[in-house]
């Protein structure tokens, strides 16, 4: 994958997740949220352990960039893509 299409993904990954802790977020607290305090809302932990390692946490950053990653290598269109389709494609694995 090249610089242009990472820097696509990491983008998308970012609006991905602001767009899903908006749904769940009421809509009283909708103004409190921005792409600058994104990471508030989100997982503090990077990592889990399992019994054969560390795994990457799910709804953070790098498990979206990691899941879109994949989608796209396997013939995805980064621009449709959705959480829903990132949350499918991890109960496949």
């Amino acid at each position: 994958m090249n610089r242009k299409t990472y820097k696509k993904v990491r983008r998308h990954a970012h609006f991905i997740l602001f767009e899903w802790v908006k749904s769940l977020v009421p809509q009283e607290s909708l103004n409190e949220i921005s792409l600058n305090n994104l990471n508030e809302y989100l997982p503090a932990d990077g990592h889990f352990s399992t019994d054969s390692g560390n795994r990457v946490n799910f709804y953070t950053k790098r498990w979206a960039i990691r899941t879109i990653k994949k989608l796209v290598n396997k013939g995805y269109n980064l621009d449709d893509l959705t959480m829903g389709d990132l949350e499918s494609a991890q109960k496949r694995n």
